[in-house]
């Protein structure tokens, strides 16, 4: 990926590493505090927040609108485990613990077959939060997807 997203970028994924670098200053991560729905603009609906647990499973803090049509009930508070199978909520936060170790941004991608039937393209990714700078107290991700055209 590359350092800085361009200003014209339509990623969602590189837009959103850019806007946690550019919070970050020269800190090694920004905390959970600095985010805020406004600064994000139309990132928002596509983001998630997670709050680390002592032991286990992050918890949802926030869940963008975009993720609403998928879901069948509330999910904050809830256990990322929780997430329904086979939603694209469940794909992007997948990995989380694989950014809380690593302590840096990680993004993926591919295909899954949505609960709906539809064979979906996505892209993600999860930032690491931390008040202290050192260890992990939040996660910050964003995913979208297309439907893949078959002909």
């Amino acid at each position: 990926m590359s350092e800085t997203a361009h200003p014209a970028e339509r990623r969602l994924v590189l837009r959103l590493l850019h806007h946690w670098r550019q919070l970050a200053g020269d800190r090694n991560m920004p905390s959970v505090r600095d985010i805020a729905p406004e600064p994000m603009g139309d990132m928002w609906p596509h983001a998630f927040v997670l709050r680390m647990a002592a032991s286990g499973e992050p918890g949802y803090e926030h869940v963008g609108t975009a993720f609403a049509s998928e879901l069948t009930r509330d999910l904050i508070g809830a256990a990322v485990g929780s997430t329904p199978v086979e939603t694209l909520l469940r794909q992007a936060t997948r990995y989380w613990d694989m950014v809380a170790d690593k302590k840096v941004p990680i993004s993926l991608g591919g295909e899954f077959r949505h609960r709906r039937g539809e064979l979906l393209l996505y892209r993600s990714i999860i930032l690491p939060l931390s008040e202290d700078g050192t260890r992990i107290d939040h996660l910050l991700g964003a995913a979208n997807c297309r439907a893949v055209v078959t002909q």
